[in-house]
Order: structure tokens, then sequence, then C-alpha cells
């Protein structure tokens, strides 16, 4: 673990009310380039996309609020089958103050509470130095590059079991 200081911050379900707060985050310009898709996102694809997923119950959505009831990130959860695809996002205002490791591992934790899924990987650009000590820094393992979008990316993985040995 890291020497980072850690903050108050707790996980709720997302809403149909955060779509316009998360559509500002998806658009914010260095998330736009740590993503698979680099081009800006419009409001009524995304309230589409965005509302689909708060139905869908092999989708789940957090977002991360800190002490003073700031909503500061987001992680979410692509289910198939027995495993999940992990997405985090932080906030540009509260980057680089280890609430990235923060919601990944407190997401991680509260996702295998709450499902009977096994395994949760996660897919993260080579350039996106933060986000990969962040998952590293949760718990996370790397598996080595994949590709996908046509891009190389790290691909990382946390097992239920190592899940809670690290609680």
């Amino acid at each position: 673990m890291n020497n980072v200081p850690k903050y108050s911050i707790h996980l709720r379900k997302a809403t149909k009310n955060d779509c316009e707060l998360v559509h500002r985050w998806i658009n914010e310009e260095e998330t736009r380039e740590n993503s698979f898709s680099k081009e800006f996102i419009d409001i009524e694809e995304h309230t589409r996309w965005f509302f689909s997923k708060l139905i869908d119950p092999n989708h789940i959505y957090y977002l991360a609020i800190n002490e003073n009831n700031v909503p500061v990130g987001q992680i979410r959860f692509s289910i198939q089958d027995d495993e999940a695809v992990v997405s985090v996002l932080v906030d540009e205002n509260f980057r680089k103050k280890g609430l990235g490791e923060q919601i990944i591992s407190l997401g991680s934790h509260r996702f295998f509470e709450e499902t009977s899924i096994g395994t949760i990987h996660a897919y993260v650009k080579e350039k996106n130095s933060a986000s990969i000590k962040a998952f590293v820094n949760a718990g996370y393992i790397p598996k080595g590059t994949v590709s996908m979008h046509n891009q190389c990316v790290n691909h990382f993985i946390l097992e239920r079991q190592a899940a809670q040995l690290l609680n």
C-alpha cells in the first residue's frame, strides 16, 4: 500500500439524477484521453446509455461521495456470466489524492458482497499510469497486456478469494 492519506468516502447507487454530472465527467479532457473512444459524447446519446445501465441487471453502478456529500467519482461493473469488467473515473477536481485506489477498493469489495461474481477484470491504457497504480494498490493482479479496440491495454484481475484476504 502507498502512503497517500485516506479520505472519508462512501458509495451509493447511481440514480437518474446523476445523469448530467456523469455526462460532464465522461467528457473531461483527461477522461476522454484515457477512454477507449476519444470522441465527445453528446447528452442525448449519454442519457439513453446511462438510463439503460441503471435498469440493466447485469450492470452495477456506484457514485463515490466524500465527507462533504460531494460526488468525487464513479465505479461501475458490467457482468457477463461469472465475471465482470470494472470501469472507474475520478472527478478532475479530486485527482492525485489517492481516491482512485479507494473507490476501486470500496467498489470491488461492495460488488463482491452484493453479487456472486467470482472475478473482476480491469483494462487500463498503457499510458494511464495513475489508474495502473490505483488498481495495483487496490489489490488487482497484473495479467499482462491485451488488445482491445485496436489498442494495447494492461489487464488486471481481482478474484473474490483474494479480495476477502485484503479485508
